[in-house]
């Protein structure tokens, strides 16, 4: 794992966190839905928050395994979908 991805999960581990602690929102960690959850990321050897998951079930009122939390995003999908090497280049339109 690189420094740049253990960052954005701890990144995302904070905004859950934050999150969490604004509302009065009691997350059912132990639902069915989240061992469910894990195995479906698991065969991507992806380790899921269960936080996330179970928030966005909350949210919705619907569990579902194919939630995509945001450290399994940031850290897995825009790096596959983007060149991350080339950020700063992008950062600026005139330099684009």
């Amino acid at each position: 794992m690189t420094v740049k991805r253990w960052l954005w999960i701890k990144r995302c581990d904070r905004a859950i966190n934050s999150i969490l602690k604004s509302t009065s929102i009691v997350l059912d960690l132990n639902h069915p839905s989240v061992n469910e959850a894990k195995n479906y990321w698991r065969k991507y050897n992806i380790k899921l928050n269960p936080k996330w998951h179970t928030f966005y079930a909350f949210l919705n009122n619907k569990y579902s395994s194919k939630y995509i939390p945001e450290d399994i995003f940031f850290n897995y999908i825009i790096p596959s979908l983007n060149n991350n090497d080339l950020d700063s280049a992008y950062t600026d339109k005139n330099s684009y």
